[in-house]
């Protein structure tokens, strides 16, 4: 082996210890699960801006097609001195048209939620109290590029989503 080959072989092994092994493993083959890989809200930043229209919930979660009103807030995840694409997040209490919370929790396996939604302070307040949760509940709401992790009031049509995506 010559001098050249080793330096090369040297520098490939030092930029995968740099860069760790975990691309040499492969994908995971466990499911990602929203509740525990959603950005915290210490991360999210926005216009603080408060909004009812249903358009932008409507074209990006298309499950949410004749909701009757909607309370949300939206923007970025992390900081904007990082250069890249962002990752934006929504943050919404959707009020589903009559008896479309019935059907969800006649249909999927849900449970009670052990702790409150991490949704913006401008929100929580629009939070119900009771909710279910359940990972096909989660799917219901999510859409293409866009992760959802759901709250279903108890007994009652709102659902609180938590989105994130690009």
């Amino acid at each position: 082996m010559s001098a050249r080959t080793r330096a090369l072989t040297g520098a490939g092994v030092a930029l995968l210890l740099v860069t760790g092994t975990t691309a040499c493993i492969g994908p995971s083959t466990e499911p990602e699960n929203p509740r525990t890989t959603m950005p915290s809200e210490a991360e999210k930043s926005g216009d603080g801006r408060e909004r009812t229209d249903l358009e932008p919930l409507t074209t990006r979660i298309p499950t949410l097609q004749g909701a009757a009103g909607a309370v949300w807030f939206s923007g970025t995840l992390g900081s904007d001195d990082v250069p890249g694409p962002s990752l934006y997040w929504i943050d919404a209490v959707v009020t589903l048209p009559p008896g479309a919370a019935d059907e969800l929790r006649a249909t999927l396996d849900l449970a009670p939620a052990s702790g409150r939604p991490e949704v913006v302070d401008d929100l929580a307040t629009h939070v119900p109290a009771e909710l279910l949760v359940g990972p096909e509940l989660d799917e219901a709401f999510s859409d293409g590029g866009w992760r959802t992790t759901a709250y279903l009031e108890q007994s009652g049509d709102d659902v609180v989503l938590v989105i994130v995506g690009e």
